[in-house]
């Protein structure tokens, strides 16, 4: 899932959240029919609960955004079945930015980029890369 993030093939990602979040039962250590989740929660694996539960969080920020390129990309992997609208408050990126937005139909309609210290930060939103300044936390 974090790959196809990376590679920002957000509908191959999601397959793969869809299947770590299949609802199982299985508490065997026969993966064959593959992991999924269980009632509490936690990931079935395989291969460890860790990869589930804290991999599949990091790739759905890595789907809403990416700051490893030298700038903040606002939904780079977005999935079809999230293009309607949508909203995500706290994502951390590279450099302690904080990021709130929204967006309806697969575009960014507001954004926030918050930090300790007013910054100035490369962003791109709907495939336009500006240079911002931050918002004080």
């Amino acid at each position: 899932m974090l790959f196809w993030s990376r590679l920002k093939d957000g509908n191959r990602a999601y397959k793969l959240l869809k299947t770590i979040l299949r609802p199982t039962l299985a508490t065997n250590i026969n993966y064959g029919a593959g992991g999924g989740v269980y009632p509490n929660l936690l990931s079935a694996g395989p291969p460890f609960q860790i990869d589930g539960n804290f991999g599949a969080t990091a790739g759905i920020g890595e789907m809403l955004i990416q700051s490893h390129a030298g700038f903040i990309e606002l939904l780079p992997a977005m999935p079809d079945a999230w293009l309607k609208e949508g909203e995500v408050k706290g994502l951390k990126a590279e450099g302690n930015f904080t990021i709130n937005m929204k967006w309806e139909k697969g575009k960014v309609t507001k954004y926030e980029v918050l930090s300790p210290v007013p910054t100035k930060v490369k962003v791109k939103v709907n495939g336009e890369l500006k240079e911002i300044t931050s918002s004080k936390l």
